[in-house]
Order: structure tokens, then sequence, then C-alpha cells
């Protein structure tokens, strides 16, 4: 029983190591994650159960607790409803897409990209 456990164990860290991380932890209330990892669209999509501010502000906080670097903002609708960020981190680029579905709700898309 306990080499039966053990070999469970050692599947889940292994498991667990092949899947593709992801370069900042996101909000344990993200829903409707998608993953995309074939580099022709954004790497992960989902929604946030926040007002844009709040989700601009959390995934904000997230990215760079993981050493980012701020880059640029990029307004894309007037009214602050859809927004574009830029990060860098070494050789890599974080590109962040937040837009507002409803007062309350928050859509994202990141991706990476090489320099």
């Amino acid at each position: 029983m306990n080499r039966l456990l053990l070999l469970f164990f050692f599947f889940l860290v292994f498991a667990r190591g092949a899947e593709p991380s992801t370069p900042f932890q996101l909000p344990t209330s993200a829903a409707g994650i998608r993953t995309d990892h074939s580099g022709k669209t954004w790497n992960m999509t989902g929604t946030l159960p926040f007002p844009i501010q709040k989700a601009e502000k959390e995934m904000r906080n997230r990215i760079e607790k993981e050493k980012f670097i701020f880059l640029h903002e990029i307004p894309m609708k007037s009214d602050g409803s859809r927004k574009l960020f830029a990060w860098k981190k070494a050789d890599q680029r974080l590109i962040l897409q937040l837009w507002k579905i409803d007062s309350r709700k928050t859509g994202f898309a990141w991706g990476m990209m090489a320099e």
C-alpha cells in the first residue's frame, strides 16, 4: 500500500511538472479559463469576478510580484473598458488584455512573446 501511495505521489509530481505553467499566479476566483500553447493566439483567457479597475490592480500586483517590469498601458477604448498592458522579464514580454464584461465581471487574456 505504501508503495502504491509513493507511486501515485510521483505520478502527481511529474504530471504537474509536465503541464505548461503560468508566469504569474492567477486569482483563485478566475473562471472560464481556456489555454492555448500553439503560439497562434493568447496563452490563456478567462474571466474575473471584479470590476475592471479592481481586475487591473489585482493582475498588475500578481505580475509584478513575479519580477516583471511594467512597460506600457494602451487604452483600446476611450471609456477605459478595454486595455492592453505590457511587461518585460529577461528576454520575455508578457502582454495582458482586460475588458469590461459588465459592472462586476472582467475578461482577461494574456500571452508571452520572446524578444
